[in-house]
């Protein structure tokens, strides 16, 4: 139920700067409260104030709809507003009081208002982690604040998305894992099943499907250039290196394939794309249900750093990063696997080493 301006709200507005019923007061008084209102659209101090208040609602609801959307639960901070911003024209009106009175009712309606009925799943169901439940989180957590502050949605989901990006490449969480299908082109192109971004290979092999049979080996980029200059004749690869461009991986091969292999291979997975709502949805889902309140602390601590509101969460980065430290334990799947400067930089074979002594290659 919202606010609707009327009679009832005038008188109220009237007595807590008079003790007189609205239509007792002077031209300039009623002008300065309403605008002398009798219908349409509100004036003065009462327009005013509901303007304030839709703009608190609307942020609530993280919309841009109406002041309609007033809820009527706030009507004491509607009246104590207008009231506080019409007193100038009521000499005799206890402004102190009024602004105290003001004050409570702005808190009360702050800390008590919800956006939704305890059965609703507007901003998604239980549990769920969403941009649209973190956008909640944070924007009344900066409402409720004293003075409060009204966020720019954008700077919020711009939150989300670097702490997101931090988040992930904290460490090698488990869940960035994955086991995929890569598909060798004959123009040397690799693709990952499942759109998978790859990051970096675990381990230093790939092993083809039993169509093909064997396998293929990492190795350093100088040797992969001295096989690929000796590899006359295309065919199968046994050899690749894996060189970073951006964030792309390009693959390179000893020798050019001479049709489409696949194979499987164990990676990490990059950080996921977070161009839209719905691919930022996707990347929040990736996260074990562990990670949810980490998330929402994090993001609402960037947010307020940004607004220079830090006190306002003094200790979450604390709070957060022993969280976040207590979750490696669990999920940290590095494990001592080699890492993307370690596989692909070292030459342990030696620079006399005879490729044609891996037996396992699928020779």
């Amino acid at each position: 139920m919202a606010i609707t301006y009327a009679a009832a709200l005038q008188n109220r507005i009237a007595l807590m700067l008079s003790r007189r019923q609205y239509s007792e007061l002077t031209a300039n008084q009623k002008i300065a409260i309403d605008n002398n209102w009798t219908v349409g659209t509100v004036g003065g101090a009462a327009g005013s104030a509901l303007e304030t208040l839709g703009q608190v609602a609307n942020a609530f609801t993280v919309s841009d709809t109406t002041d309609a959307n007033i809820p009527a639960t706030w009507s004491s901070w509607f009246v104590s507003e207008a009231a506080l911003q019409a007193a100038p024209a009521f000499p005799t009106a206890e402004v102190n009081d009024i602004r105290r009175n003001n004050a409570l009712a702005r808190r009360d309606a702050l800390l008590s208002y919800s956006r939704s009925s305890f059965d609703n799943t507007a901003t998604g169901d239980i549990g769920a982690l969403t941009i649209q439940s973190i956008r909640a989180n944070t924007i009344i957590h900066a409402l409720r604040m004293s003075p409060s502050v009204y966020l720019d949605v954008a700077m919020v989901d711009d939150a989300i998305e670097t702490v997101v990006t931090e988040i992930w490449n904290e460490t090698d969480w488990g869940f960035k894992t994955k086991l995929v299908t890569l598909t060798i082109g004959t123009d040397a192109s690799v693709t990952a099943s499942d759109s998978v971004a790859v990051d970096k290979l675990i381990g230093d092999r790939i092993d083809y499907d039993t169509a093909f049979g064997g396998y293929a080996i990492s190795l350093d980029y100088q040797t992969i250039l001295d096989y690929k200059a000796s590899s006359a004749s295309d065919g199968k690869p046994l050899y690749f290196h894996l060189l970073r461009a951006g964030s792309e991986l390009n693959w390179i091969f000893e020798r050019t394939p001479d049709k489409q292999y696949t194979a499987k291979a164990m990676v990490t997975a990059q950080t996921p794309s977070m161009s839209s709502q719905a691919t930022m949805n996707t990347a929040l889902g990736s996260f074990s249900v562990d990670f949810h309140g980490v998330i929402k602390d994090r993001v609402l601590m960037v947010v307020m750093e940004r607004i220079g509101r830090a006190r306002g969460v003094a200790g979450f980065r604390e709070k957060t990063d022993s969280k976040i430290h207590g979750l490696l334990a669990r999920y940290d799947a590095s494990g001592g696997e080699p890492q993307w400067s370690e596989y692909n930089n070292v030459r342990p074979f030696g620079l006399g080493w005879n490729p044609g002594h891996i037996g396992g290659a699928g020779l």
